[in-house]
């Protein structure tokens, strides 16, 4: 009896511990498939499998970074939103490394490197740069983004807090992700460091801040007379060109041979905010009172002395609206700076006009000269920091020596040397990507300018570069999200017709056919010759299949008259779809021409004449002309090569031949 029981006990150990071996195996050769689903990229079934297997926090986040894989990051944010991880720290942290992914395929890489922060928080530093390494062309990403953030900030003092802890952060990832990108070794930290005072303005700096307040009224007569006291010639020339652009609105007419990289790049550099918002936002905006510009222009004309009385007088009056009032003080300021009373000007900025968020940059930019500060240009929209930076540096104004080169630097180095000195120079990295993309249209130059450039007519070109490559490379879909980010501008440019023939083409690669059909016919009616006369054969075709018969009559008639450089093939083929055109719309006569010219020039293209010589005797047979259509069928029965069209003439034949038995000559006559 013990025996027994010891035996039962015995036996149920074993199946208890068989089972689990056997579960075990099953998980273990469950996992073994996923991962090898994962080796051979087959991630639909993996998805599916994953989705299936396991409804845990794990299980789904692996169901969300296969969707990724898949190209579906909005669904794979969707799940990643739904997962509890239960405050589990290594959970967490992998959940934001998945989201950032997601945010990257979808182009939010503002967003994707912050969630890469918001994962070391969790995985710590070593966890998360070892992952980062390990992503493919993340360090370029990294550091375009850290230096849009870095372009975006007038200084590393005027960063506010939270921006700085993150910009921070993402140094000390990097750092450790990519020690040997020498970017990372030329950014301070902390980034803010207390600079030394500063002393005054130079004098030429004095007078450059002079006419750029004198530029917000447009006194530009004046202005320039101010700008014949900068003793640096440089200085002189280069805001002299300054004033007339914004005068006249031609940048052609900027004289930009001056002697340095940051100078003489200047006008290409910042060519989009010259043309928009430095003409947009230079002036003052009138005040609505009836005799503003009367009296605008009357200080306009006086002196600076009798403009400063009148401006004096006019702010004496307590029944002035406080639009007015604001704009009168304007122009005491301008005018007190033109009178050399430094100290009031200041005194009237800081009391009445420094809070306004409606002055003209010009102003601000004067302001700044006074001060030797960038804090007056924080309410203007970051974007044009880089633009207003080297503004500034260009009468003489570097606040950041550190990051930003001399404006007036005459060192004779390339520019790679250049980069290398400054890599968070704004006009530098334009400058030297720009000569590396052109060098050799190198395809990470051009990742560079779209990211940190993409309105620059480089930028733009850049795009149109990228989605060629891509193209090329078989992946349509990145090739088309290349080409949505060139701007209207940029596609009516000088590289108008690239940009239509890569459209063109990726549109009928993703079977979107009409659209791509429109797009040919707009590259045909500006320049047919860049399409090859076998492509616009094409076209023509795919346009008959869409029923635009009278386009493809167009484009086949095109072809036809440029028939002297088309090959007798290519020229009986043109003629076989004319026809075919021509029958379509009812137009006989033309069909036939087209059908039995075919016929008689080009014989030896066996296929297409006898095909045509075929299609005109059905006409023939059609408007009862039968002895026509049998010596034409007779033809084909003999030349054809293909049993079939040998059949379809027999048939053709004895039809016509049991037609003409049923009459004779004598039954074509009256009487």
């Amino acid at each position: 009896m013990i025996l027994r029981s010891a035996i039962s006990i015995f036996f149920i150990v074993f199946l208890i511990f068989s089972h689990s071996h056997v579960w075990s195996s099953q998980f273990e050769e469950q996992d073994s498939y996923h991962e090898w689903l994962r080796q051979y990229g087959a991630m639909d079934v993996y998805a599916l499998s994953v989705r299936e297997r396991e409804a845990g926090p794990r299980g789904q986040m692996d169901y969300a970074d296969a969707l990724i894989s898949l190209g579906n990051p909005q669904s794979a944010l969707a799940v990643l939103g739904r997962i509890d991880t239960g405050n589990d720290p290594l959970l967490e942290g992998q959940k934001h490394w998945i989201r950032h992914r997601a945010l990257r395929q979808l182009g939010d890489f503002d967003q994707s490197v912050l969630a890469v922060i918001e994962s070391s928080s969790y995985l710590g530093t070593d966890g998360t740069s070892g992952l980062m390494k390990n992503e493919s062309g993340l360090n370029m990403l990294w550091s375009n983004v850290w230096k849009r953030w870095f372009f975006q900030s007038l200084s590393p003092e005027l960063i506010n807090e939270g921006r700085r802890s993150i910009m921070e952060q993402s140094i000390v990832l990097a750092r450790s992700a990519w020690p040997d990108m020498k970017i990372w070794e030329r950014v301070r930290l902390p980034l803010s460091a207390a600079k030394p005072l500063l002393p005054g303005p130079t004098s030429d700096q004095v007078r450059i801040s002079q006419a750029m307040a004198l530029w917000s009224i447009s006194n530009w007569k004046l202005a320039e007379e101010v700008l014949t006291g900068v003793s640096d010639p440089d200085k002189r020339s280069f805001f002299t060109n300054y004033g007339r652009y914004l005068q006249s609105s031609n940048l052609n007419l900027w004289d930009s041979n001056l002697k340095t990289k940051k100078s003489s790049g200047f006008t290409e550099v910042y060519a989009t905010h010259l043309r928009k918002f430095a003409l947009d936002d230079y002036a003052m905006t009138p005040a609505q009172a009836g005799s503003w510009e009367a009296f605008l222009d009357r200080i306009r004309e006086s002196s600076s002395e009798r403009a400063l009385s009148l401006i004096n007088q006019e702010l004496s009056s307590a029944l002035l609206s406080h639009e007015v009032r604001t704009r009168l003080q304007l122009l005491a300021f301008i005018y007190q700076l033109q009178e050399k009373h430094y100290q009031e000007a200041l005194e009237t900025w800081d009391a009445n006009l420094s809070h306004l968020a409606d002055l003209p940059y010009t102003i601000l930019l004067s302001v700044s000269l006074l001060k030797q500060s960038y804090e007056p240009l924080t309410i203007l929209p970051s974007t044009r920091y880089p633009f207003l930076r080297d503004t500034l540096n260009a009468a003489g104004l570097n606040l950041d020596p550190e990051y930003l080169a001399s404006f007036w630097d005459q060192q004779q180095i390339s520019l790679v040397n250049y980069y290398k000195e400054f890599p968070l120079d704004y006009a530098v990295n334009y400058l030297f990507y720009k000569q590396s993309y052109q060098a050799g249209q190198d395809h990470s130059s051009a990742r560079n300018l779209a990211f940190l450039f993409p309105y620059s007519e480089t930028g733009q070109s850049a795009y149109l570069n990228l989605a060629e490559h891509a193209y090329k490379e078989g992946n349509k879909a990145l090739a088309w999200r290349y080409l949505q980010n060139i701007s209207e501008e940029f596609a009516q440019g000088p590289r108008q017709l690239d940009l239509l023939e890569a459209k063109a083409g990726i549109l009928m690669d993703m079977g979107r056919e009409d659209e791509s059909l429109s797009t040919y016919q707009l590259i045909l009616e500006k320049s047919p010759e860049r399409l090859s006369h076998q492509r616009r054969l094409r076209l023509a075709l795919l346009a008959q299949e869409k029923g635009q018969w009278n386009s493809a009559q167009e484009i086949l008639e095109a072809l036809w008259a440029e028939r002297g450089s088309i090959s007798s093939a290519l020229q009986a083929e043109i003629l076989f779809w004319l026809g075919e055109g021509a029958q379509h719309q009812g137009d006989l006569e033309q069909a036939l021409d087209y059908y039995l010219r075919l016929s008689w020039q080009f014989p030896e293209q066996n296929i297409w004449a006898v095909t045509a010589m075929y299609r005109a005797g059905l006409i023939y047979e059609q408007r009862g002309i039968l002895e026509t259509a049998r010596n034409l069928f007779q033809t084909v029965l003999k030349n054809a090569d293909r049993s079939s069209q040998k059949e379809a003439a027999r048939q053709r034949l004895d039809a016509i031949e049991s037609r003409m038995g049923q009459t004779s000559d004598a039954d074509s006559f009256l009487f």
